[in-house]
């Protein structure tokens, strides 16, 4: 059971003759919360690190519906400005719990629309755009759908 491919939620559950939710609720930093005992939550916690255990973040953005991940675009990635544009935002992200995917438009029109609507199919929570051209329709599109931007 030390394969990592089979560590799960319920494995662990199981291994531990407790409940799927309990694990979930000690695994997501919940565990006071749910006035669950420090022996249980010791015991969860050794399992998980024993079988090597990962969280689904698939599974989980799915549950959610938020994959705390934010789109950044910028024109530049080369240009000192825009870099330390994109090195603040990750900074500040990760501090709050989000990743950044970072796409460099290389200050195309076209590539940039295409970032956007790669990070869409990401099912990104939000996005940071730097345009460099004539995507108004676009990015007015976006807040249409209440795409966050």
């Amino acid at each position: 059971m030390g394969d990592k491919k089979t560590a799960s939620l319920k494995s662990i559950a199981a291994e531990l003759g407790i409940s799927v939710s309990v694990v979930s609720r000690v695994l997501s930093g919940k565990a006071r919360q749910y006035r669950i005992s420090e022996k249980t939550e010791k015991r969860v916690q050794d399992e998980a690190d024993r079988l090597g255990f990962s969280p689904n973040l698939i599974a989980s953005s799915l549950r959610l519906k938020k994959t705390h991940t934010i789109g950044l675009i910028i024109p530049d990635i080369s240009n000192n400005f825009f870099s330390s544009v994109a090195r603040f935002v990750t900074i500040e992200a990760r501090k709050r719990g989000y990743s950044i995917i970072l796409c460099d438009s290389q200050g195309n029109d076209q590539t940039e629309i295409e970032a956007i609507r790669l990070l869409q199919s990401r099912s990104v929570d939000g996005l940071i755009i730097t345009p460099v051209g004539q995507i108004g329709g676009l990015l007015k599109g976006l807040l249409l759908r209440k795409v966050d931007m």
